[in-house]
């Protein structure tokens, strides 16, 4: 069994053997908890408080994980077979964004300015075009 809640808080914690994203959660009811979080490997993704959550149930009843999060306030963009990474401040703007787009190009940028290879091998900085050799 699994349910949705909103996430309050996040604290990084460090066991003997393990460290660990820990998740304050409100699941509704008046009954809040903490759930470890579980995410992809090599990914240092934690959410901000407002986000929702979606957690598992521990086989043998030893209580539930955080295992995937939405982001309600920044609608996606995305096609199919892309990947799109962002930022977002404490008021939960985005700031940066890496893009990987199905056609192979790819493109990262911020408020300041962008850079994007194209899937033909060229490079634009700001509206600056080359070509590589």
């Amino acid at each position: 069994m699994g349910r949705v809640a909103v996430v309050l808080t996040i604290e990084r914690t460090e066991g003997d053997e393990e460290a660990v994203l820990d998740v304050k959660i409100d699941p509704g009811g008046g009954a809040n908890l903490m759930a470890p979080h579980f995410g992809a490997a090599g990914d240092d993704s934690p959410p901000l408080p407002g986000d929702y959550a979606v957690t598992v149930s521990v086989p043998g009843g030893n209580g539930e994980v955080v295992a995937g999060y939405l982001d309600p306030d920044n609608a996606g963009v995305a096609e199919g077979g892309e990947r799109r990474l962002y930022s977002r401040d404490a008021e939960r703007a985005i700031k940066a964004t890496v893009w990987l787009r199905a056609d192979g190009s790819v493109r990262v940028e911020n408020d300041s300015g962008y850079w994007e290879l194209g899937k033909d091998g060229t490079v634009d900085v700001n509206d600056n075009l080359e070509v590589l050799p």
